[in-house]
């Protein structure tokens, strides 16, 4: 798997994944995101309802939401979370790696 990160929603088949809390995490490396969502190849997977918060990231890597054709995200929270100390309040901080996914999506606190 090339997609695999420090925290990670990545369901398998069609299957749904949602009313996930990840809460008061520190991230000090990871071999390759510190965050990843992302829908198996084809896989019509429903990914939603799914909140980040006061997560701590100490690396440059970006952030991985990747979406099949066939699969959905939705309602994904990021809520006051930091990269090197600093409070990341838009996509650019964030440094979002995106595939196939609606920005609305993807909600920033």
């Amino acid at each position: 798997m090339d997609d695999l990160g420090a925290i990670v929603v990545y369901p398998a088949n069609d299957s749904e994944v949602s009313n996930i809390n990840f809460e008061n995490i520190e991230i000090y490396s990871s071999a390759l995101y510190p965050v990843a969502i992302k829908n198996l190849n084809d896989s019509k997977s429903i990914i939603k309802d799914i909140t980040f918060k006061n997560i701590h990231i100490y690396d440059d890597k970006p952030i991985k939401v990747a979406l099949s054709d066939n699969g959905k995200i939705e309602n994904i929270i990021f809520d006051h979370c930091y990269r090197k100390g600093a409070l990341m309040t838009t996509y650019k901080e964030y440094k979002f790696k995106t595939t196939n996914y609606d920005e609305k999506s993807i909600i920033i606190k």
